[in-house]
């Protein structure tokens, strides 16, 4: 972490730091796929019950202290944990435009999205843009060009097969079935 203080040279420290967050808000923190650092908890709506509050409050200091300092972690490993469903919740809401719109597609909640028809035949490369520029409805949706958009799909869907355009057709795009476009979406963005 690197100290800025006005008026000298900044320098890096070590950071050390664990903070545990509290929000009531569906949007918590912007974590990917990748990030790591974060264990995401969703606590139960309810008030603890006055007993169990009564117990943790009488429970002695130093009791707590001995369990925690006897505790063997020799094989605890903080780098493997379970995603709880929280946590991939969270990364759905930092989802871009195109990772939602092919959500949608894969999942089947895009109605115009015909798979069958586009299975069989594929489906034109400004078709399938246009789309997805249709389904950029909300005002805080930021749209990529045809170009990132292509990119990301091709992230997003990497069976995707691209037919270039010649003089007497133009270029299409075809895809794997279903459960693969389903599959390569998970493994892509969680």
């Amino acid at each position: 972490m690197t100290i800025e203080e006005k008026g000298r040279e900044p320098y890096v420290i070590n950071n050390y730091a664990n903070c545990c967050i509290t929000s009531n808000n569906d949007w918590l923190v912007s974590v990917g796929r990748d990030d790591r650092r974060f264990v995401l908890i969703e606590c139960k709506n309810e008030k603890l019950a006055k007993d169990k509050v009564s117990a943790i409050i009488k429970t002695d200091i130093q009791e707590l202290a001995n369990f925690f300092y006897n505790r063997d972690i020799s094989n605890f490993d903080s780098t493997v944990y379970k995603k709880t469903n929280f946590h991939e919740d969270q990364i759905q809401l930092n989802w871009d435009s195109v990772q939602t719109f092919w959500h949608s597609v894969c999942t089947g909640e895009l109605a115009e999205f015909d798979m069958a028809a586009i299975m069989e035949s594929g489906i034109e490369k400004c078709d399938l843009y246009t789309m997805y520029l249709e389904s950029c409805k909300s005002s805080h949706t930021t749209k990529v060009n045809n170009v990132w958009f292509y990119k990301k799909m091709n992230k997003l869907c990497p069976s995707m097969k691209t037919i270039k355009a010649t003089k007497n057709s133009v270029g299409k795009v075809k895809f794997p079935t279903n459960a693969i476009m389903l599959d390569e979406f998970e493994k892509a963005v969680y």
